[in-house]
């Protein structure tokens, strides 16, 4: 009877150290694989050249964020849309502080490596917005409605975020933005942020 009372503790103590040296190594596997995952992303500033953004000459796009300033130009008091782009007048954006505008419109042309990649893309702004955003001639995102008026106006958040591929090497987006709440300035100019999308969008250019 000694000898089989000692046999089922010895079992129950190999399967409690069993069980114990899986549950390290689960957990391990796991802090290593979050580790991975939330690996710092590199950061890269691109400038506007002759009215586009060229991203080709990034070597990979992998673990990479690419930041947007805005461009030369914007529209102030206008909204761009897929059907006026090509003939609205924009202004300088040396003039963005000469110029009340409680609404504007922005484009930004990106030229990216003929794939089917597809591409997470943020704008982000100073303060409540509500923003509309086309891509390649689709509306591609909204949050809040943008008016002409306050009253017609609801602002949302500071960025919107949508998903996005190219067309024959380009992305072209228009962002329309509308805050008629800030006494001094109005609405602000956008920067945009890119990423190399790993999910299923919601959203993308056909």
């Amino acid at each position: 009877m000694p000898h089989i009372k000692k046999f089922i503790y010895n079992h129950k103590l190999l399967s409690v150290i069993s069980a114990a040296l899986l549950t390290v190594a689960v957990l391990t596997v796991l802090v290593n694989f979050n580790f991975l995952k939330n690996e710092p992303q590199k950061s890269i500033n691109v400038t506007e050249q002759d009215g586009i953004y060229d991203l080709t000459d990034i070597s990979s796009l992998e673990q990479t964020i690419i930041k947007l300033a805005p461009g030369a130009a914007y529209y102030p008091n206008i909204y761009l849309t897929p059907e006026n782009f090509d003939t609205a007048i924009s202004e300088s954006t040396e003039h963005f502080e000469e110029i009340r505008a409680d609404y504007l419109s922005q484009r930004f042309v990106l030229k990216v490596p003929e794939n089917n990649d597809v591409y997470s893309i943020t704008f982000n702004l100073s303060g409540r917005h509500a923003m509309k955003v086309y891509a390649n001639g689709k509306l591609a995102a909204q949050t809040g409605q943008a008016g002409t008026t306050k009253q017609e106006t609801e602002v949302w958040e500071n960025n919107i975020t949508f998903h996005g591929s190219a067309i024959n090497g380009e992305i072209d987006i228009l962002l329309n933005s509308a805050q008629f709440y800030h006494a001094k300035r109005g609405a602000s100019l956008a920067e945009l942020s890119l990423s190399k999308n790993e999910t299923d969008p919601f959203f993308s250019v056909v």
